[in-house]
């Protein structure tokens, strides 16, 4: 019998690590999980993001909503930016708050968010704005040169938005601040019976209690027009942790237990079964195939939330690992006007 010493050795670990920029596709269906009252403007939908760094703010807009910085067709988008700000911060606000914008020296950006894969396409943006010339900043808070705001992938400047005086200025990508992140407005999430809703992932999410190795799991979401569940960060993780662990399965996954994640590892290469570009990194020390499980918890470091384990039958050095799993689907929805 294997010395449990020798089994914790063979554990490859789960690291979370942190990329800028980096995320080009966001998920395909469903971005939003609630009407989008005050934050609305022809069409398009407002959403105040928590205080961050330029890059980061970017990369969540695009990502988690498919969206980007909000950008002005007129100038009346200005009132419209202050008035959801007022009523989305309520008393948070203050004469020093600022916002991060999509600006560059060009212009507002009249970019189209997620890129060829997104199912937001350039008509559609169109659609909802009407526009297709974005108005110029006359009002400089701080008479600043906005001929160093550049159009980059990863800016190192950026535009920030008073919400008071409806003045501009410019800003390093390192500083945090609000963002404004405008995105097109979709309907209710609904999900088909037997399956949970994860209105933050915009998912639907199925448990099987079934304690199987990862290929068997990996087929069973196939046969129901899905894949295994895949957090793509720790804030996704919690989710995902919040549907499984008060069922309350048991197995044999580091003593803590855990369930099956949609990756897979190849040495240091990790790839996601969803398709998109995973920033969990797998820390093992050989050209092995494995696949991820997630824990029940983190466990040693906070950033260690997971294994790599063999995908089937284990050898006479590692162990088979049979566990728990979620298949996971976009949630279903119309993408029309709005709720």
């Amino acid at each position: 019998m294997l010395h449990l010493s020798s089994v914790i050795w063979l554990f490859s670990l789960f690291v979370l690590i942190n990329s800028l920029c980096d995320r080009r596709t966001p998920r395909k269906e469903g971005y939003l999980r609630e009407p989008c009252v005050p934050g609305f403007y022809e069409g398009s939908c407002l959403i105040i993001l928590e205080k961050m760094k330029l890059h980061e703010a970017m990369e969540k807009c695009r990502y988690d909503y498919g969206g980007r910085l909000a950008t002005a067709p007129s100038k009346d988008a200005f009132k419209v930016w202050a008035r959801t700000i007022h009523f989305s911060t309520k008393k948070s606000i203050t004469e020093k708050s600022r916002f991060w914008v999509g600006y560059d020296k060009s212009g507002f950006k009249n970019v189209i968010p997620g890129g060829e894969d997104s199912t937001f396409d350039e008509k559609r943006w169109k659609d909802v704005f009407n526009a297709d010339k974005f108005v110029k900043i006359d009002d400089w808070e701080n008479d600043e040169n906005k001929n160093q705001l550049g159009n980059f992938d990863c800016p190192p400047e950026g535009t920030i938005f008073n919400p008071l005086n409806h003045k501009f200025d410019v800003e390093g990508y390192n500083r945090k601040f609000h963002g404004l992140c405008e995105t097109v407005r979709s309907a209710k999430l609904q999900c088909d019976s037997g399956w949970y809703l994860i209105p933050p992932l915009r998912m639907c999410v199925k448990v099987h209690r079934d304690k199987i190795i990862f290929l068997q799991a990996h087929a069973k979401c196939n046969s129901e027009d899905s894949f295994i569940a895949t957090a793509q960060n720790i804030y996704e993780l919690k989710l995902l942790r919040n549907v499984i662990v008060p069922l309350k399965i048991t197995n044999n996954l580091r003593s803590i237990g855990g369930f099956w994640g949609g990756l897979k590892s190849e040495g240091r290469t990790t790839y996601s079964m969803d398709g998109t570009n995973p920033i969990f990194s797998v820390n093992t020390d050989d050209n092995k195939k494995k696949c991820g499980a997630f824990t029940y918890r983190n466990f040693g470091h906070d950033e260690l939330v997971g294994v790599a384990v063999p995908c089937n039958e284990g050898g006479f050095w590692d162990t088979t690992y049979k566990l728990p799993f979620m298949c996971q689907r976009f949630a279903d929805q119309s993408n029309g006007g709005g709720t």
